[in-house]
């Protein structure tokens, strides 16, 4: 147990803490928390500290991942030098104490921007001598690259998470799209979906739409519109890094 990488996740409601197990059906044992909306994220993880057995498991090698706002920079402008900060800022707030976290996504030439609250990578850091920080969207995009370009057909990809739906698409190398909207009532995402459908011109009767943790009621909705939907039940899991 002390040699597999533990995840920790960070959401808008939620602290989800999970790592593989064989023993369990999905190969998975998770650990799941109502965040305390009256303390910081960072005084949450430090009360499950006291009581979550993976937490006391005795791992040495954590993953962080957080949701909040991401801004991609073309892997270009990243390496010169362009004012990530000031730019980030004229997109979303830097709140106080939160520190901008940049990570390389090779495969599609840019580099994902996003906040981290400066407490919490410090707790997390005090428990774990080897810790990387992700985006809770960096293991979706790693997961739907690696099928976006099998077949002929376009794929449109869109994951549920945090009261939000993420729409995104690959070109060769490249985002060709990538978006996230506000979501808590099914109507609203499903006018996002379908916008962006007809602003890339997909075809409803060949290309794909790919649901991540959609509701029922949005994908029975959607069949209306588009003919080849695929859906998946399960946060995609980070890959080893």
């Amino acid at each position: 147990m002390k040699d597999e990488r533990l995840t920790i996740r960070i959401g808008a409601d939620e602290l989800i803490i999970s790592m593989k197990s064989p023993q369990t059906e999905n190969g998975m044992q998770t650990e799941r928390y109502v965040l305390n909306k009256s303390i910081s994220a960072a005084a949450n993880l430090r009360d499950a500290f006291t009581t979550s057995a993976l937490l006391q498991g005795g791992s040495t090698n954590a993953l962080l991942l957080i949701d909040s706002d991401i801004m991609l920079i073309p892997l270009e402008e990243h390496q010169t030098d362009t004012d990530i900060e000031t730019l980030y800022r004229h997109s979303f707030t830097l709140r106080t104490g939160e520190q901008l976290q940049s990570n390389i996504i090779q495969n599609l030439n840019v580099a994902a921007v996003f906040s981290v609250n400066k407490d919490l990578k410090m707790v997390v850091e005090d428990h774990f001598p080897d810790v990387s920080i992700m985006s809770v969207m960096e293991p979706v995009w790693q997961h739907t690259y690696k099928r976006a370009f099998s077949g002929v057909r376009t794929k449109l990809f869109t994951y549920f998470h945090d009261k939000q739906v993420s729409i995104f698409c690959f070109a060769h190398n490249r985002f060709r799209f990538n978006n996230t909207f506000a979501a808590t009532y099914t109507d609203d995402a499903i006018y996002y979906i379908l916008n962006v459908w007809k602003q890339l011109g997909l075809s409803a009767a060949d290309d794909e739409l790919h649901i991540i943790k959609g509701p029922e009621t949005l994908i029975q909705e959607l069949k209306q519109y588009v003919a080849r939907i695929y859906e998946e039940g399960d946060d995609p899991k980070p890959l080893n890094h």
